[in-house]
């Protein structure tokens, strides 16, 4: 068995929801359809292939992850391309031994890596909690934790920012093409480019451009205002918020940052958010 599955993977509030709509503009060299941004052949999600006909609630928690597992391989193996998939869910081990997201041969990933201060202020919001909750949550696996059998149904197993990125960088079972939020902002050309490179998507410049255009920060604000967008938390919250790399520098309090940087140093320095002599 082969599989055509491409994650989309990120710890949450790191830029997956960005890359996805750039990916759909390119493809339809339009606007994004922000609300079905991963219609047609692509999964906007990481749950049960439901036309499988299996009830995971009847199974085990090694046996549904296996089926899972399936049926990511089986629905791939119906497109042409590779089959997209979202997913925030870390790189860990399951009830089975195996790698939860593991996939076989074929199967690639792009892992979009954000700084932790910047994802301490977005979650925040996002969640409608205080940046102190959202540092403390970022640095306690057990702060939010669902069990992984109930994850088939759409919870999360939860693990630190640090463990998140360490766990897809690190593996070598998908190959995996590893960007940053700040470059993305930074070479927004030039990054969607790779991904339509390494996921054998056809472009030319000029419709890179246009995707890259139509995919501004302002107008997906604008859109998520005039149609709504049903991936936000809260309609009181907008999703857009700002977009904006060094914002928490005036957003969260000395002692958050020193936190955040303490809690994750090893990491943040190796990605190059810390000086290694810090």
């Amino acid at each position: 068995m082969k599989s055509n599955t491409a994650w989309l993977a990120s710890f949450p509030k790191s830029g997956n929801t960005w890359i996805r709509a750039l990916l759909n503009a390119l493809e339809s060299d339009s606007f994004p359809n922000l609300n079905s941004l991963d219609g047609g052949r692509n999964r906007a999600h990481d749950a049960v292939n439901p036309s499988l006909g299996l009830s995971l609630s009847e199974l085990s928690e090694a046996e549904a992850i296996a089926v899972m597992r399936m049926s990511w391989s089986v629905d791939s193996n119906l497109a042409t391309s590779y089959t997209r998939r979202k997913t925030h869910q870390p790189y860990t081990f399951a009830a089975d031994g195996f790698p939860a997201r593991w996939q076989p041969e074929g199967a690639r990933a792009v892992y979009i890596l954000r700084d932790p201060r910047a994802i301490a202020v977005s979650w925040a919001h996002h969640k409608g909690t205080t940046n102190e909750d959202s540092v403390r949550s970022m640095a306690r696996a057990d702060a939010l934790v669902v069990r992984l059998g109930h994850e088939a149904h759409g919870g999360y197993d939860w693990v630190t920012w640090s463990e998140h990125v360490e766990g897809w960088t690190s593996q070598t079972d998908i190959p995996t093409l590893v960007l940053t939020y700040e470059n993305l902002v930074a070479e927004t050309v030039g990054c969607l480019r790779q991904i339509a490179e390494w996921l054998d998507i056809p472009y030319t410049e000029e419709k890179l451009a246009r995707a890259v255009e139509h995919c501004s920060f302002h107008n997906l604000a604008a859109m998520e205002i005039v149609e709504g967008f049903s991936e936000a938390a809260s309609v009181e919250r907008v999703f857009f918020r700002k977009g904006q790399i060094n914002a928490w520098r005036t957003e969260l309090s000395p002692d958050l940052i020193a936190q955040i940087e303490s809690d994750h140093a090893i990491i943040m320095k190796r990605f190059g958010y810390l000086p290694f002599n810090s």
